[in-house]
């Protein structure tokens, strides 16, 4: 079979390209503005763009070697995205984006996405923090700074904003957009998310590092760090059939966990073992008991329950297997001691070793090979329709790699699709119920991607706002209708596009607190959020707080047009000189972090939620008005 003429053009191409990477660190030297920085940004963009273009004309041709120019482009891709990360301190980086931009997106067919914030419109963390923390350290004229102040608004007051439902929820702000489409009375799930008719219910929790979602999606376990110094592992885990609750983890760290919800089984991981624990006892009285231990030492990627009882965990290049009903377990106390003990020296952990359960573990019984053969699988996540394949992100820390592949884990661990146009590390995946052949990636370049399952290029590529991680997304489908939560970290709210009409509907409050994960619970059309409080310190105490400006009662319906410019938020600020002072009892609900993304009357219910939480909205006809989180 000889090459297509879609591979010749590649291949042409990308001679163009390793050219240009030649030139790019003298012309990099020799830029002197940021226009001139943009033009070379734009360049190196829009070659990685005509790449996708051939894959769509090969696609679209049908191309024999189809699957070789996909693998080639694959290539290209990820050395382009490590040669130009100006996150990576490696000399043979040019450091030319912190963030890629998006080169995938076709505006036509596959379009890209984002929610524009009106010009001159700045956000609160914007005005009380990057601008303040400008000027002064420029030390500029004060009569400059309150020139350039005029040319900056916040944004309106809550109540200036539409709400298509008279018992829409005051924690969400919609967009202008809502004013353009509508669904069919016909499908009643579907408009209660649509009309944010929800109640919101916290739940307060450990510090979150991160979620993994039952294979079934019928709950969730979530690692979290408390004790002193949060240096203790905690599992937070939630069934949405019934049963809840946190317990201690006898690893020195946490970093990977996986739940089988059927058998009440969560593993965790640590760098150097794996120990399970199991639901015993009747259900209001259940506690999670250790069963086994593992050691996995040189296997500290993702993990995952396979059929047959049995459990993998990613090492370089091959799976570790372990046949759990052929495996010791601690015994009815669940202190027997698994395999040869741990000296205290040999415990690698910032914890208290007391605390440290001292079992070595059981090996492996078998290894699977992976054909990633060089690095590592960071994030991994069950494919919506096929059976033993699994979603897969490299960690291009470990080897500057930038792949995600879908990989069939038994069948020899063979890659049986690639996408590309990610252009960062994949934070999360998010499939949904409602279509097989659909899948959400949300990586730290800014972007969340949507992908038909059956097609390597994204269908939608959605930006955030602001220069910030896309951390997280949940699809979800009531009704059929298709719709897409997204978090982020600075942004400190969720948002919610209908993927269908294509645009954002609204913006949902979270007091405040990062967004690490989410997930949705299909038979009660409810969202979960699992949040981080950043204005902490290490001992948990509130950090960077002023007293917070209390907005008047908000309005179920549009209100009168409010003073909000920047010029009258730092007036208010001035009228108490040390508002830290005023950091008593009485006065805690008052406290706004002088950081937040969002003034106090960005969302019609105001509050912080000085905690980490799990915030679970729950979307229903008739939602109780009084089911909000306190400040």
């Amino acid at each position: 079979m000889g090459k297509s003429e879609a591979m010749e053009r590649l291949e042409c191409l990308h001679e163009d390209f390793k050219s240009l990477q030649e030139e790019l660190p003298d012309r990099m030297e020799d830029v002197e503005t940021q226009s001139q920085e943009g033009e070379v940004k734009d360049e190196y963009i829009e070659i990685l763009s005509e790449f996708t273009a051939i894959i769509e004309v090969a696609e679209e041709e049908k191309a024999e070697d189809l699957e070789a120019i996909i693998q080639k482009a694959d290539d290209i891709f990820s050395e382009a995205i490590a040669f130009a990360d100006a996150n990576d301190n490696d000399h043979s980086a040019i450091q030319l984006f912190y963030a890629m931009h998006s080169f995938a997106h076709n505006d036509e067919t596959r379009p890209l996405l984002c929610h524009e914030r009106k010009e001159n419109t700045v956000s609160h963390y914007f005005s009380n923090s990057v601008m303040k923390d400008f000027f002064s350290f420029f030390q500029i004229d004060p009569e400059r700074i309150a020139e350039a102040k005029k040319k900056f608004r916040l944004p309106p007051s809550w109540k200036t904003t539409l709400r298509p439902h008279p018992r829409s929820n005051p924690c969400a702000r919609f967009t202008d957009k809502v004013v353009e489409t509508s669904l069919p009375g016909n499908v009643p799930r579907a408009n209660f998310v649509f009309q944010a008719r929800c109640e919101v219910q916290p739940t307060d929790i450990n510090q979150p590092s991160g979620v993994c979602i039952s294979n079934d999606g019928k709950g969730f376990v979530t690692s979290t760090f408390g004790g002193w110094k949060r240096r203790d592992p905690y599992i937070r885990y939630h069934s949405f059939v019934g049963g809840r609750g946190t317990f201690s983890v006898g690893l020195g760290n946490l970093t990977e966990t996986c739940f089988d919800h059927d058998k009440f089984l969560i593993a965790a991981g640590d760098w150097d073992r794996i120990k399970t624990y199991i639901r015993r006892g009747e259900e209001d009285k259940a506690k999670m008991r250790p069963l086994h231990t593992m050691a996995s030492k040189d296997y500290t990627g993702a993990m995952s329950f396979l059929p047959n009882n049995r459990l993998a965990r990613c090492g370089k290049g091959q799976l570790a297997i372990w046949n759990l009903d052929d495996l010791p377990t601690h015994g009815p106390s669940g202190k027997d001691i698994i395999g040869s003990g741990i000296d205290e020296d040999d415990l690698n952990t910032w914890r208290m070793t007391e605390d440290v359960e001292r079992s070595s573990g059981s090996q492996h019984h078998t290894t699977q090979p992976l054909a990633w053969t060089d690095h590592i699988i960071k994030k991994w996540h069950p494919h919506p329709s096929q059976t033993n394949v699994m979603l897969c992100a490299s960690d291009p820390k470990d080897s500057k790699q930038y792949r995600c592949h879908a990989i069939d884990i038994e069948n020899e661990g063979k890659i049986v699709a690639r996408y590309l146009g990610i252009g960062g590390a994949v934070d999360s995946f998010a499939t949904s119920r409602g279509d097989p052949n659909v899948f959400a990636v949300s990586s730290d370049d800014g972007y969340t991607r949507l992908y038909d399952t059956r097609r390597p290029l994204p269908v939608v590529t959605i930006k955030a706002p602001e220069v910030d991680s896309m951390r997280t997304a949940a699809l979800c489908h009531p009704d059929g209708h298709p719709f897409l939560f997204i978090g982020s970290d600075k942004e400190e709210c969720i948002r919610l596009w209908d993927l269908r009409a294509r645009i954002p509907v609204y913006e949902l409050a979270t007091g405040n607190n990062s967004v690490v994960a989410m997930t949705w619970n299909d038979e009660a059309n409810e969202l979960y959020a699992i949040t981080e409080w950043v204005y902490s310190d290490r001992h948990e105490g509130p950090d960077g707080y002023r007293v917070g400006k209390v907005p008047p009662p908000q309005s179920n319906t549009e209100g009168d047009n409010e003073d909000d410019d920047m010029e009258d938020e730092e007036e208010d600020e001035e009228e108490d000189p040390d508002p830290y002072n005023k950091w008593v009892k009485d006065e805690w609900e008052r406290m706004w972090p002088a950081r937040a993304f969002h003034a106090e009357n960005y969302f019609g219910h105001t509050f912080d939620m000085g905690c980490h939480a799990v915030l679970r909205y729950r979307f229903t006809e008739n939602p109780d008005p009084q089911a909000l989180p306190a400040w």
